[in-house]
């Protein structure tokens, strides 16, 4: 048998851990560096070498010893290390210092030339290409390494590649498919931050790359139309001194042509084009472009074209996104004339409202007339029982138009459904007329307040989102789409107060019903403004208040299940339980005729007998006695001679239904369901046991009884009517106790926490 000596001292356990920062990995090297270093080559494949990296390490170092380990010539700064996407994509990434804390356990990189020897090789076969596929090939090359920095930097601080670049743009050095994959190339060079500004960029350029746009250029490729229309948007965006030459170059109505096309490229980049030169337009030219954008050959190209799938691929969501930055822009526009207050020669565009309204019912006024009712507090009686009609001031009616917003914007819609809803207008005034005091809506008044809810629903003045703004389709298929939007929600809300039966008092809550039926429309998405006016009629007033009850019903029901509210109902559940042991006891207190279960099938034969239970007032005995079916437990004197006494110190247990010995033995060779029953047990002081059986029929008298026994023996209610009972009155506690709070803030989904106890009281006075 072999004996083991035991260790002197204990063994400290290894770590084989590697630190942090420390990963492991393999190095490659390029099997093409000699074509970027001319002192490399190598002979048949390298191994790759077994490496480990530390992130904190100095990278140059790292570079070095590599470099000795494969024995490369030096100096060691005309090497690097690159990254292969580990998606799969022919891209690249080369190392840098800020790269490194992106290398994870089991890397794999490639040791290649530095990045300016790929700048420095890959410009000079770009510059001696003659040929389309040399240049084509060239040009993929460097689109390979473009989106890095790491690359870009000696391109163009080194070489002035960038420059070089735009040389050949302006002289177009490229030809065919080449010209696209150049300026491809250009744009994502100069997305790099601190290399070359947009506003650097040479008028030429700019002339050279708009007559791709403008049609003026033999290079009508859509790749070549779609990269020349986003560099376009990017100078609009980011050069101020370029500006006026693009806006001359590239007129706002040439870009509509671009929208008839099939590629979905060019139709969102000529979207976004336009909406930059939009926004950087002043007020005169967006008042131009606005009128050509709500054409009808613009709109009909936008639907013809743009959404409808069948001329292209499907409609993604980036040129929804465009589609809906154009939309918000023009609605925006419209905030000029909200924000504006009518003057007193504005009173004209009132009187046209007027006399649109009743035909020229008045007859027309003198000179001298007309001279006093240029302000906005003078017309003759006639027009001012005409505009009282429609819901003005009648002495000043511009006051009833001063609010902004929505100021001329309201004036204009009004105008705009008199012009063309005249008959519904007319008809809108006269049943307001036939209507009992006080139950008339005002015109002017509610289309004032109209027109600002439907700014605020349209988000007019609110500048476009980065991403996914929201695209109206049905408002890109009308001429006028706010005035017709506005006029659907006039008739609307006629609508609604008629089904609501309204008086003054309620017109703020009949925009709010109005609103709400304009905005659950508008989540259907309607294509059209007919498929609009369609799907409100879906939400009528009592349809409304349906959601607005179960809206409110759910929003109380998160409420109360907030962490504060749940404490609170706990804290409070004790005394509700309290109130509902005492109706139970009071019910008792009531008493109840049972009908009498006899303990034998021979008992039972003589005939149904009935008895009286009730509990006492002192709630210590439980009284019962023989009586009549008909007796009223209220009227049977207390002290009766034949008054028997339960005291409930007595009583042993409570048994229900199957436990009950008279449902035992009814049941003993039948099967079905178990009746409403329960048992009294009890036990004397001599240690004899009685019972008291009892069936009833209804179970509300059961479950008074049941839980009431429960509680005077100090037990738990376990019927569904108690809990039910103990959670409504729990949820009225905590209502009625919140209503009574003012200013309540929202309720945090998280209890409170409690602060931790102060070091030491003396701080609390001494009585």
């Amino acid at each position: 048998m072999a004996h083991f000596h035991e260790a002197s001292k204990a063994l400290n356990p290894v770590n084989m851990k590697l630190p942090e920062n420390t990963v492991k990995g393999a190095v490659k090297l390029d099997p093409h560096i000699n074509r970027y270093v001319d002192a490399v080559t190598p002979t048949g494949e390298v191994a790759p070498q077994l490496v480990t990296f530390d992130k904190d390490g100095d990278l140059s170092s790292f570079i070095g010893d590599l470099c000795d380990r494969l024995q490369l010539p030096k100096p060691s700064d005309q090497y690097a290390l690159m990254f292969t996407n580990s998606s799969g994509e022919d891209t690249t990434v080369f190392m840098t210092n800020e790269k490194k804390k992106d290398v994870m356990q089991g890397f794999i990189i490639v040791l290649t030339a530095a990045p300016s020897r790929y700048a420095k090789v890959l410009l000079e076969n770009l510059k001696n290409a003659r040929y389309e596929i040399d240049q084509r090939n060239a040009l993929q090359s460097m689109l390979k390494y473009a989106p890095d920095k790491a690359f870009a930097e000696p391109l163009h601080k080194d070489l002035d590649g960038i420059r070089a670049l735009m040389d050949m743009i302006e002289k177009e050095k490229c030809s065919g498919r080449a010209v696209s994959m150049l300026l491809y190339c250009f744009m994502v060079l100069m997305e790099h931050s601190n290399l070359v500004g947009w506003n650097e960029v040479s008028d030429e350029l700019v002339c050279r790359i708009a007559s791709y746009v403008s049609g003026r250029s033999k290079h009508e490729d859509p790749a070549t139309l779609s990269y020349s229309l986003s560099i376009l948007d990017l100078l609009v965006c980011n050069g101020d001194r370029l500006l006026p030459l693009i806006k001359r170059e590239v007129p706002f109505e040439s870009l509509i042509r671009h929208l008839e096309k099939s590629d979905r490229n060019v139709q969102q980049n000529a979207l976004a084009l336009m909406n930059s030169l939009f926004t950087r337009a002043d007020s005169t030219s967006k008042d131009s472009m606005a009128k050509l954008l709500h054409s009808t050959p613009v709109r009909m190209a936008i639907e013809n074209t743009v959404l409808n799938p069948k001329t292209g691929a499907a409609v993604g969501a980036s040129i929804m996104h465009q589609l809906g930055v154009l939309q918000r822009l023009l609605l925006n526009h419209l905030s000029i004339r909200a924000n504006c207050k009518p003057v007193d020669g504005d009173i004209e565009l009132l009187h046209e409202l007027r006399k649109l309204t009743f035909e020229s019912a008045t007859q027309p006024l003198s000179p001298t007339q007309q001279r006093k009712a240029t302000g906005r507090s003078a017309t003759t009686s006639a027009a001012a029982k005409e505009f009282r009609k429609l819901g003005f001031s009648p002495d000043a009616p511009l006051e009833t138009v001063q609010t902004t917003p929505p100021g001329l914007l309201a004036v204009d819609c009004m105008l705009f459904y008199a012009r063309h809803h005249v008959d519904k207008l007319r008809n809108i005034i006269l049943e307001n007329s036939l209507q009992a005091e006080g139950h008339a809506w005002p015109f002017a008044v509610v289309c004032v307040q109209l027109v600002k809810e439907l700014a605020d629903i349209l988000q007019i003045a609110n500048p476009p989102l980065d991403v996914g703004e929201t695209f109206l389709e049905m408002l890109f298929k009308t001429e006028h789409p706010f005035e017709d939007f506005f006029s659907i929600s006039v008739s609307l809300f006629h609508k609604s107060w008629r089904e609501m039966h309204a008086s003054v008092g309620d017109i703020s809550k009949a925009i709010a019903v109005a609103r709400d039926q304009i905005t659950r429309s508008l989540q259907a998405k309607p294509a059209t403004l007919a498929a609009f006016d369609e799907e409100l009629k879906k939400y009528t007033f009592p349809k409304i208040q349906q959601f607005w009850q179960r809206e409110r019903k759910m929003r109380e029901e998160s409420e109360l299940q907030a962490q504060p509210i749940i404490e609170l109902r706990e804290r409070l559940r004790g005394e509700i339980v309290t109130l509902v042991k005492a109706n139970r006891l009071n019910a008792m207190k009531r008493g109840h005729v049972f009908a009498k279960v006899g303990k034998t099938k021979g008992a039972q034969q003589k005939g149904q007998q009935f008895w009286l239970w009730r509990l006492e007032p002192n709630e210590k005995t439980l009284q019962y006695m023989n009586c009549d079916e008909e007796n009223d437990p209220t009227q049977i004197d207390a002290n009766s001679s034949t008054m028997q006494k339960l005291a409930v110190r007595d009583i042993a247990d409570v048994l229900t239904g199957r436990q009950c010995p008279h449902v035992q033995q009814a049941k003993a060779n039948k099967k079905g369901s178990v009746p409403l029953a329960f048992s009294i047990t009890t036990v004397n002081p001599s240690g004899s046991s009685e019972e008291f059986n009892f069936t009833v029929s209804d179970e509300k008298t059961y479950n008074d009884w049941v839980d009431g026994l429960q509680a005077l023996l100090d037990r738990k209610m376990t019927s569904k009517e108690a809990k039910e009972e103990t959670e409504a009155l729990l949820s009225l506690e905590v209502k009625i106790r919140l209503l009574g709070l003012d200013g309540l803030p929202k309720i945090p989904n998280e209890g409170l926490s409690m602060p931790a106890l102060p070091s030491d009281f003396d701080w609390v006075p001494v009585k």
